[in-house]
């Protein structure tokens, strides 16, 4: 286990979305990825055939959330909608990230996240 701090942290998650090879996972309550995740999440997906979900806070926040992921739908990902979401996961076949930082550029660059 390790601690990841800050705008590291950022790095991590992209880094994972990056070197996923079979399956990927990110689970986080509010989604609008700054422009290289969205990229590294196209790529997985559209080039290296990665299987990709991404769950996203519904309820009253869906029609919020949704145009945020149409970039990654477009792609292949599958999107799903849970009401009053609240975890933050990211993982792919061999690494996984528990945290508290929501893919948004805010989260990533803005607020102390660990």
């Amino acid at each position: 286990m390790q601690f990841i701090f800050g705008s590291e942290l950022a790095h991590s998650v992209v880094n994972l979305v990056s070197t996923s090879q079979k399956m990927l996972l990110l689970v986080s309550p509010y989604y609008d990825p700054w422009d290289h995740l969205a990229t590294e999440i196209e790529n997985a997906v559209a080039v290296r055939k990665v299987s990709t979900r991404l769950i996203i806070r519904g309820g009253d926040d869906r029609a919020k959330q949704e145009p945020n992921t149409e970039r990654a739908r477009r792609a292949g990902a599958q999107v799903m909608f849970l009401s009053r979401l609240h975890a933050k996961l990211y993982l792919n076949e061999s690494e996984a990230i528990l945290t508290s930082m929501n893919l948004l550029k805010s989260s990533a660059f803005g607020s102390w996240e660990m």
